[in-house]
């Protein structure tokens, strides 16, 4: 009986492992056409999110407003896109400091440059009164392939994940550390604005049959803030 005890308690060590194991790496593994492709850019084609590059100089007439709970003391980051599928990196930037009183975000991406174009350590006006004094924000620029998008997907989850460690924000999680700029309407208020929603959907629609959502968004970030995208 004692023989049998044991057996039964190794089997059922070995079937725990093995479960524990095989359900790691299915959860490790993403369900989702987008990040299959930017996990199979970085592994096997020698992507790398762009560095980023400092415009700050250009910013002297940005207004610092602390957080609402002080200096470089930011909640989480708010990913918007631009809704201009004719324009381009340096003319939304070019455009945005014309227009500065209107409003301004931290950072814009696209799928080849990350360009911070305001102090992260001070709020923006990008997301209405509710948003701006509590977020990072950055601004995804509309691009016009699939590499590009899968790109710029990886370059914001790069630049988010580094924010979140830098200001010991922790893990990305939605509507706590990650909102959209649709989040933030619709929980928060003071804006009406959807981004990136429909950019998302569409370019994951049209280049890779599927869906691209601020779940898959999340999985990313923590994927590169874990340094595990590639296992």
């Amino acid at each position: 009986m004692k023989g049998m005890k044991f057996l039964f308690c190794l089997l059922t060590a070995i079937l725990a492992t093995f479960f524990f194991i095989n359900g790691k790496a299915k959860a490790d593994t993403p369900n989702n056409s987008v990040l299959r492709y930017i996990r199979d850019g970085v592994k096997n084609k020698g992507w790398k999110p762009a560095a980023e590059q400092n415009w700050l100089n250009k910013s002297t007439m940005l207004p610092k407003n602390n957080y609402r709970y002080g200096k470089a003391r930011p909640e989480g980051i708010v990913i918007h896109e631009t809704a201009n599928p004719r324009s381009t990196i340096t003319s939304e930037i070019t455009y945005m400091y014309k227009n500065w009183r209107t409003a301004f975000v931290h950072n814009f991406v696209d799928g080849n440059s990350l360009i911070g174009v305001a102090d992260t350590d001070y709020q923006c006006w990008g997301a209405g009164a509710i948003a701006n004094p509590r977020f990072i924000q950055i601004e995804q620029v509309e691009v016009h392939s699939k590499d590009e998008f899968a790109r710029e997907q990886l370059n914001a989850a790069k630049f988010v994940a580094d924010q979140l460690n830098h200001y010991h924000l922790g893990a990305a999680s939605q509507r706590k550390t990650i909102w959209t700029h649709d989040d933030v309407s619709k929980y928060l208020g003071g804006s009406n604005h959807t981004d990136p929603i429909n950019y998302w959907n569409n370019s994951a629609k049209d280049w890779f049959s599927g869906i691209y959502t601020i779940n898959d968004f999340i999985w990313l970030v923590n994927q590169i803030k874990n340094n595990t995208l590639t296992k």
